[in-house]
This record gives structure tokens, sequence and C-alpha cells, in this order.
């Protein structure tokens, strides 16, 4: 490929200008073969490669959190798609197309007129315009999530500076929803950077700062600022991230001690990160054991969190994934990329484990496998889970003739306690000084749910989930089983999967005092869930009966009761937290 210098170089460039503003005659000097593909990495999002996207670089250092949120069932106290963190697809267009540009320019010697009407059209329907050996705008480009939903981006205002470093554009995407989201990124370069520089060249191209700001539809706003701390050749080895999100909250962090497989500086395989999440609570973790298949998309990870809870105390947190995709063949030409089929994950398989200081754990494997028709299109998912744990302490209320009493707790914050005497039907009333306490060691437990997905607007979305959890007392005796079913209703609002409402139908037998299941307590709690036009959850309301009987050593089974249920909720940062439940026992 003949290679055009230019000596006075200080003649032709002035920072921050846009394609068209460089002179005609200027075509460039350094272009390369871009042979290197640079894959997503391990952010939390689509796993895919691309030629030389060295801002995607950046982009991709939270694909696995995101991996993490699809590998799940998706929460039915959040209006949170899984796309949420679309910001992270981010591409380096001067540099996908400059050696393109420059062998057909060779070609039909276009590449020296004054014009934007040269563009080079792909197999895939995008169109690349040039001006100046420059990419100056791009329409009509294809882009994928990681389920194969597809959108149009359409990229304009690509401007560079004097070492034609692309340094900012701004970008329309249409997703297969028809919903809007508008992009502006911004970037600054290390002074070493060079514009035709890759990973088989002596020469680097590191970003030192980036800012991406987006707007979707709704009227999300996300601004993301990341800045490197320093690199090794190559090499990121230190990095610090703000996201400020209009709707579910800001967090930060900054990573370092990064390592890479096979020297590859695209493929990390270990990082340390410490930050602050959306709940502003501090946490720490090592995140290792990044794995890649021959596509370079990631296959699994081990990480070991500890966060910081409002009381103090630490949770220890420990996370093993495993993820599966589906070979897609390539629909589009040579000319196109190849890793830019989109990547369709086919199951995945994470192990989590959470420790508490009060003796308290949980661990829970779940699978998820997702469904597509003949034409790769997701049409389904299914999930299975185990898990097992020990409940936190919990205290045994009792007076001092060793009546075993009731708690009930108010919305004054009032406690009453109280026993039911057998013979008198009378409920008694206990002074809150005549009670005693005592501590107890939490039951352990185990079971298994399935859950069953439906596709919204191309989003997973739970519609029931059925859990079987059985619990053990002292040496292994089973004290309490517990059967519970939820059914999610799902709708669009302002094409946004959200979830409307669930219907929650729960069976607790205790079989040490009721072999033959005749004492079962059953509970029913109905939640709707309320929205904003923009389709942003702003509040929800629980309530529901309750029927059962009264259980004590002493006097076995007394008096069946019924009862209401109410259930509040507060919205924080576009998630729904249960706050407080009352139940409210009448007895017969």
């Amino acid at each position: 490929m003949a290679m055009i210098t230019i000596l006075n170089l200080s003649n032709y460039f002035v920072p921050g200008l846009k394609a068209e503003d460089y002179p005609a005659e200027y075509l460039g000097q350094g272009y390369r073969e871009h042979s290197n593909k640079i894959q997503r990495g391990f952010d939390v999002e689509v796993f895919q490669k691309i030629d030389v996207v060295n801002k995607n670089r950046v982009a991709k250092r939270n694909d696995i959190e995101k991996m993490l949120i699809t590998s799940q069932e998706a929460s039915p106290q959040t209006a949170e798609t899984i796309s949420q963190n679309a910001y992270q697809q981010k591409y380096n267009f001067q540099e996908l197309f400059n050696a393109i540009a420059q062998q057909r320019a060779q070609r039909e010697d276009f590449a020296t007129v004054n014009t934007e009407f040269r563009y080079i059209k792909h197999s895939n329907g995008k169109k690349v315009f040039f001006k100046n050996g420059l990419a100056s705008r791009i329409e009509n480009e294809p882009l994928f999530d990681e389920f194969g939903n597809p959108s149009i981006q359409d990229t304009l205002n690509m401007i560079y500076n004097e070492k034609r470093l692309l340094i900012g554009f701004e970008a329309r995407i249409k997703d297969h929803l028809g919903n809007i989201k508008n992009r502006y990124w911004s970037a600054t370069y290390t002074p070493d950077s060079v514009f035709y520089a890759n990973n088989e060249t002596n020469a680097n191209k590191h970003y030192q700062h980036y800012t991406i700001r987006e707007i979707d539809h709704t009227g999300r706003e996300i601004i993301t600022d990341w800045h490197a701390d320093n690199y090794a050749g190559k090499f990121l080895t230190g990095s610090s991230e703000t996201v400020e999100d209009s709707l579910y909250g800001n967090n930060s962090f900054t990573r370092s001690n990064y390592t890479y497989e096979n020297g590859d500086p695209d493929l990390p395989t270990s990082y340390h990160e410490e930050g602050i999440n959306r709940e502003g609570l501090a946490y720490s973790l090592d995140r290792t054991n990044i794995t890649y298949n021959d596509k370079d998309q990631a296959t699994g990870y081990h990480e070991v969190m500890v966060l910081i809870q409002p009381d103090g105390c630490p949770v220890s947190i420990t996370t093993d994934a495993q993820f599966e995709y589906l070979d897609i063949p390539d629909m589009f030409g040579r000319d196109v990329e190849e890793d830019t089929v989109p990547d369709r994950i086919l199951s995945s398989t994470v192990t989590v484990t959470t420790e508490h200081l009060n003796g308290a754990f949980d661990t829970k494997t779940t699978t998820t496998t997702y469904e597509y028709d003949d034409n790769n299109e997701l049409t389904g998912a299914h999930a299975e889970s185990t898990f097992f744990g020990k409940e936190s302490r919990w205290y045994e209320y009792t007076d001092a003739q060793g009546h075993n009493l009731t708690r009930i707790g108010s919305k004054t914050g009032e406690d009453t306690y109280f026993y039911i005497n057998r013979e008198t039907s009378q409920i008694i009333i206990v002074a809150a000084e005549e009670v005693i306490s005592t501590l107890k060691d939490g039951a352990e437990y185990s079971g298994y749910s399935n859950i069953q997905y439906e596709i919204l607007g191309g989003t997973a979305m739970v519609t029931q989930e059925n859990t079987h959890t059985v619990y053990s007392a002292l040496h292994k005796v089973i004290s309490r089983v517990e059967d519970t079913s939820i059914v999610y209703s799902n709708g669009l609002i302002n094409n946004v999967p959200c979830v409307l409402s669930s219907q929650e139908h729960t069976e607790i037998n205790q079989p040490l005092v009721d072999p033959l299941r005749e004492f079962i307590t059953v509970r029913d709690i109905y939640t709707t869930y309320f929205y904003d036009e923009n389709g942003h959850v702003i509040d929800a309301e629980g309530e529901g009966t309750g029927s059962g009987y009264e259980y004590t050593d002493k006097d076995g089974w007394i008096y069946p009761y019924t009862s209401i249920i109410s259930v509040d909720y507060e919205v924080i940062w576009g998630k729904v937290l249960k706050t407080d439940e009352i139940e409210e026992k009448y007895y017969h």
C-alpha cells in the first residue's frame, strides 16, 4: 500500500476540526491494514469485537456486570431493562474505515475531491461518508444488543484534532421499538497517541479521558466520565469512572492491577475495583479468572466483593459465572467485520454466595437458558435455581410464666406482645417490660425454584416463579416448608417493558407439629406498580389476606385466625424497595 507523507503538517491541521475542514489534497500519513479486532471485553453488555475500537476498549470495562444482570431472573421490583447500559456500545469510526477508504481512493481516484457525496456502502446497509480522507458521518449503521435486537445508528459531526484523532461525535440511535436515543461523545488522548496505531504497531493510541452523554426517549440522562490513571506500553494499568444517572442514581469506582490474557491488551483477565455504588455504599472487589472463547467472547469469571452496609457491617459476596453463546453465521459480506454479527446469549450459570457477620449466609445457583427461532430471534427463556443457606439469628419472646408470645408491630412503631388463653379464648396482652427476649440461632434452609419468561419488546420478563423451601431446626429436623408461586403481569409503557402487577400465593406447613397438614398458613398478596407517562416507576402498593393457626409449645395449635396484610414500598433511584409489612390478625 502506498504511503503518502506530508512534511509541513502545521499547515494543514487545526485542533477540533471536522473532516470537511481539512484541505482536500491531504490523504494522511500512516494508513495501515488494521488486522486486530477488539472485543468489547468484560463490561456488562454484548461481547462483540470491532476493528481497532480504541475508545471501545475503555467502554467495555463493565460488561461482566451487565452479563450478570442478564443471567439472573428479571427483577419484579424494577422497571430497569437489561439494555440499561447501551451507552457502552461505542465505535471509533475513523479508524474502522481508514484502510478501506484509502484503498478505494487509490482505485477510483476520488479521495482528493472536496465533496462529501463520495461514500462507501457496506453489505449491511451502512454508508460511510468521507471528506478529505476522514470519515465525516455514518448513516444506517446496524447495532445489536446481547439478544440480537437490532438498532440503527446515524453518526454526525465527527470531529478530529490536529493529529487526526477522533475527539467527538454525535449519534442518533433508533431501536427495534422505534425509541430514539441521542448520544454525545468526546475524548482526549495521551500525548504519544497517533491515529494509525493499533496492537501491532510500536506506536500507541490511548484515551486519557472521555465523556459520554446519553438521553433516551424517556428523558433519562446518563453521563459517563472516564479517566485513565496510567498505561504500561499497550496496557491500561489503572482507571477511574463516574456515572451520573438521572433515574438510577450515581456511582463511581477506580480499577487497578489489571492483568491480560496472552499479552493481549484487549482481553483483561483480572483487576481490582473500589467504589461507591448507586445506594451510596462503599465496596471493593477482585474480579479474576476472566476467560474467553476462540471468538474472544467472555465465557466466565470469578469475583469476590466486600460491601459495607449502612450499619457499618461488611457483607461478603462471591460470584462465579459461566456463559455460552449461540453460534451465528455471518449475516453480511466480507466487507463487514465478521465480529459485528450479534452475539446472542444462549445460557448462563451464575452462583452467588452472600455471607453476613451474624452467621447468616445464602448460596444460590441459577441457570438461565434463552430460546431463539429459526431466524435467530429471541422467543423465550426459562431458569432453574437451587439454593441453601442459614437465616439470621432471631428473638423468641416469652413471659415469666413461659407463654410463647406473638409480637405485632404497628405503623406507630409500638410493638404489642400477647398470647391467647386457650380456656377462655381471651387475648392476654403482656407489657413490654415483662417480655423475655431470647436470641435463637437461625434455621438452615434449602430449596429450588423455576422461572418462566415472556419476551416483551425484546426483553425477557418473568411471568411466573415457583419456589419450594425447606427449613431445618436442630439435628436437621424439618421444621417448616414453604411453597410460593408468584405470577407477574407485564406491559409496555412508553415502549418500556414494565412489571405492572404481581400475585403472590404462599403456603406454610410445619411438619414437626403438623405432619398431616391440617394447620396450613396461607398468604395471598397482590402488588400493583405505578409508572409515569415516561415508563418510570413512581410507586407500588401491596395488600393481601392471610389465614392460619397459632401454635405454642405449651398449648399446641390454638384458635384459627384470618388476617389483613398491607405492604409499604418506597421508590429509591428507580427501584421499588419494600419498607414495611403489617399483618393484622383476627382470631376466631
